[in-house]
C-alpha cells in the first residue's frame, strides 16, 4: 500500500471519530443536569425553605403522595426527612436485616 493513502485514510478516520465525539458533547450540553442520587427531591427542599432545622413539614410529590416530616440538615441542604426515614417502615427502626 501506498504510504500516502494510508495517511489518508488514518486523517479520514480520526477526522469522523473526533466529528461524532463533538456531536455527542453538544447533545449532553442541552440536557438538564441529573439530580445527585441520594438527593432530596425539589418539593422537600422548598417544603423547609422558611424553617429552621427540626421543624415539621409536609409537601405532596407530582404523583400526589403527601409527605410529612421534619427538616433536616444533610450536606448543607434543609430538606424535609420523611417520618420514619426514607424505605424503612417505622416499625423495622435500627432491625438488622433478616438473613
Amino acid at each position: 500500500m501506498n504510504k500516502r493513502f494510508i495517511v489518508r485514510i488514518s486523517l479520514s478516520v480520526f477526522t469522523m471519530l473526533w466529528a461524532a465525539q463533538l456531536s455527542l458533547a453538544q447533545q449532553s450540553d442541552n440536557a438538564p443536569p441529573p439530580r445527585p442520587r441520594h438527593s432530596p427531591p425539589p418539593e422537600a427542599i422548598d417544603a423547609c425553605k422558611d424553617k429552621t432545622e427540626g421543624s415539621e413539614a409536609s409537601f405532596t410529590l407530582p404523583n400526589g403522595h403527601t409527605v410529612t416530616g421534619t427538616c433536616e440538615l444533610r450536606h448543607g441542604v434543609l430538606a424535609v426527612r420523611p417520618e420514619g426515614g426514607p424505605h424503612r417502615p417505622p416499625s423495622d427502626q435500627g432491625s438488622p436485616p433478616n438473613n
